[in-house]
């Protein structure tokens, strides 16, 4: 996983060696949230994946530490979209719901840091997708080449 920080790679999802960041609040946020997750959720995060695919793209366009991440919100959003139509049916429970918590979670301005704060307020959103990615990354990277999708 990549430190959402500074960008070098995490080896154990818990502290960077190079800036020191600190990812254990961030993987308790995330299982927490994967657990809680719900059908209901489910189908908020399909409603709601056109609005996470045009904020990741403008975010994007500004370029900065967290472009790689948004690529990432744009899987998440695939996963659920071909889970809600069935057109793929081989992710367990606990992969569709930490993809559906990505994408409430990107959403929403007032989480742990509030998206509005500049210049930080979307570090905890870039956790919490290293995170989940890294958490079902196995799975995720089947998913993509069943869709042709590059996951990296």
């Amino acid at each position: 996983m990549k430190c959402p920080e500074c960008g070098n790679e995490i080896k154990d999802s818990t502290r960077c060696t190079f800036c020191g960041y600190n990812l254990v609040l961030y993987r308790k946020l995330s299982e927490r949230g994967i657990r809680k997750v719900t059908d209901t959720d489910i189908e908020k995060a399909y409603q709601k994946a056109e609005n996470a695919e045009e904020k990741a793209r403008r975010l994007s366009e500004k370029g900065g530490p967290f472009a790689p991440f948004l690529k990432r919100i744009r899987i998440f959003v695939s996963m659920v979209r071909d889970y809600k139509s069935k057109e793929y049916k081989q992710f367990p429970w606990k992969v569709i719901a930490a993809a559906g918590f990505a994408i409430l979670y990107f959403l929403n301005p007032f989480d742990l840091i509030f998206d509005f704060i500049p210049g930080i307020g979307y570090i905890d959103d870039a956790a919490v997708i290293a995170f989940i990615f890294a958490s079902i990354e196995r799975e995720l990277k089947k998913y993509a080449r069943w869709k042709g999708m590059d996951s990296e």
